[in-house]
């Protein structure tokens, strides 16, 4: 599937839309749900996401045989924006298993007193039960890079080229992408070419995968979907798609050989539940 098919797609969104989740199927007074990670392992489809009670965010997870019919979800550690180390092309969307585990980056407070995140890095053998990494914060905010001032959130963790590669976005006057890598998840270098992408404003979570040869980096912002796209992941160049009116908020997309599928969520009667949409692609 071209990327022409997906440009075309993302400045005019439609297809069937259903709902995916929403908090009445959490309960234990879960208002919101937000930033889904979907990923297929052993059959079944898994998606992940952020469950908030309006205080304290938590990550949560259902698994599903067709993507549609969705078991109960399950509530696990505190953190949101999750994303789990998985294959780059956005149509091969299987986690990886890096020492035999899985590895799922997340923001949870950091020690600002303005609020400001830090990224965290749990593991797991089952996709179920996460521990925490050692040392479970792998990046938090620099006081040496003032674009980081107001801390850190929707983490992207890729490998590529023996090393692993974690995109964040910061915020302070403005909002930003920055990357720091790492051969053994330990030790974290931030990219000298930081910020690497100046958002026009903020996201909540952006999407990045390999699409055909290059790589897609996709926000849906309040004014509309903005995308950069780069061919070695440091030299990005920036493009507006098209002004949004719906409520697309923390793209993730997918394709497979039936069409394209976006996750994202939206506002519905007071809270957030998750969605996807599907364009069919050919007959």
């Amino acid at each position: 599937m071209d990327e022409k098919i997906l440009e075309e797609f993302l400045k005019n969104p439609s297809g069937q839309t259903e709902r995916l989740l929403s908090p009445e199927d959490l309960g234990n007074g879960i208002r919101s749900l937000d930033d889904p990670f979907v990923i297929h392992h052993q059959d079944y489809w898994w998606v992940f996401f952020t469950a908030s009670d309006g205080v304290t965010d938590r990550i949560g997870w259902a698994v599903s045989r067709d993507g549609t019919r969705w078991q109960t979800p399950t509530i696990g550690p505190m953190g949101a924006n999750p994303w789990i180390l998985r294959h780059n092309d956005w149509d091969e969307p299987i986690p990886k298993m890096r020492r035999g585990l899985f590895w799922l980056t997340s923001i949870t407070p950091g020690h600002e007193e303005d609020g400001g995140g830090a990224i965290h890095l749990a593991f797991s053998e089952d996709l179920i039960s996460w521990q925490p990494f050692t040392p479970p914060i792998v990046l938090e905010p620099s006081p040496e890079e003032e674009w980081e001032g107001k801390g850190l959130q929707a983490p992207v963790l890729l490998e590529k080229d023996g090393f692993f590669w974690l995109f964040y976005e910061a915020t302070n006057f403005s909002s930003s992408v920055g990357l720091a890598q790492s051969r053994d998840l330990v030790q974290w270098s931030r990219s000298i070419s930081n910020p690497l992408v100046r958002l026009p404003e903020p996201s909540r979570r952006f999407f990045l995968s390999r699409i055909e040869k290059r790589w897609w980096l996709l926000a849906d912002q309040p004014s509309g979907w903005v995308a950069a796209v780069s061919d070695d992941l440091s030299e990005w160049e920036i493009t507006r798609l098209c002004r949004q009116t719906r409520d697309f908020r923390s793209p993730y997309l997918i394709a497979d050989m039936k069409g394209i599928s976006l996750f994202y969520s939206s506002e519905e009667q007071g809270s957030r539940s998750l969605f996807r949409l599907r364009l069919q692609v050919g007959g």
